[in-house]
């Protein structure tokens, strides 16, 4: 497994940029209203076949018991127990993403540093994890042999059904870690929010209303830990302007918190 990125971004619009800088938060969106609906059935098949495997080779009650409450889950995915994620990539500066992720002339990506996001998430009440994804059958597994051991230590001594029952929730909220091998090449990491999650608001989807919750990221009033991010601006017709914009406000009021800019070396045209 490579080794931890210093730096991961977030791809956005011009609207997200500024909720960010300017308002000090993320929006985390809801697990099942991400932009491929699928994700989160693909991912718990993906985790129920290592499950299954995992305790025929080990003859392990614990793990068939928790794929039998895996499998009951992917039948019902709205009576699943809320995440939400806010998804970063360890590519700065990615065509796909740019395609993906923003609209042709509206495309930011933000950078954060792991080490405060990580301070961040342990500081913060609450089921938080920042985590990189997981694509391929033998990622899969690997997350799942460590799940078994980690609830066994934890759940020394107790029945086949408590151990299957909790490994089961543990597996769940690791779900919206696992992805298709084909996003591979997007490099993700997710922030997951589980719950007791913050107050969760609604916000315009493609096809729908989309539940989100925003996760402050100013979390001290002394300014100890105080966001600071990097900005890479998208392919655009206006990556200038775009560029003056976003460095006038670096050098303008009290907060300065965006680190450094620079545009997209991409040659990608839309318009």
């Amino acid at each position: 497994m490579s080794t931890e990125p210093r730096t991961l971004w977030h791809y956005t619009s011009g609207e997200g940029l500024m909720g960010i800088v300017q308002g000090g938060s993320i929006w985390a969106t809801h697990a099942l209203f991400l932009n491929d609906s699928a994700e989160i059935a693909w991912g718990l098949s993906a985790v129920h076949d290592a499950l299954t495997k995992a305790g025929l080779e080990g003859h392990d009650e614990c793990a068939r018991i928790a794929a039998n409450y895996i499998d009951a889950a992917s039948s019902d995915l709205w009576s699943l127990e809320p995440t939400y994620v806010f998804s970063l990539s360890e590519e700065s500066d990615s065509l796909s993403q740019w395609r993906g992720y923003t609209k042709p002339g509206d495309g930011y990506s933000i950078g954060f540093d792991v080490s405060w996001l990580s301070e961040r998430a342990k500081s913060t009440q609450g089921a938080w994890n920042l985590a990189r994804c997981v694509y391929t059958a033998k990622e899969v597994a690997s997350l799942v042999a460590t799940a078994i051991a980690d609830v066994r230590s934890d759940t020394a001594g107790a029945s086949d059904a408590e151990c299957g029952q909790n490994l089961a929730s543990k597996l769940l909220s690791l779900v919206p870690l696992v992805k298709h091998p084909a996003f591979e090449a997007e490099h993700e990491w997710r922030l997951v929010v589980g719950t007791p999650a913050p107050q969760v608001k609604l916000r315009r989807g493609t096809n729908s209303l989309t539940p989100y919750v925003d996760v402050h990221l100013i979390w001290s009033k002394d300014n100890q830990g105080e966001l600071e991010v990097s900005v890479v601006i998208g392919p655009g017709p206006a990556t200038e302007r775009s560029l003056a914009a976003v460095s006038t406000f670096m050098t303008g009021g009290e907060r300065r918190s965006i680190r450094d800019v620079r545009v997209s070396h991409i040659p990608y045209r839309t318009w």
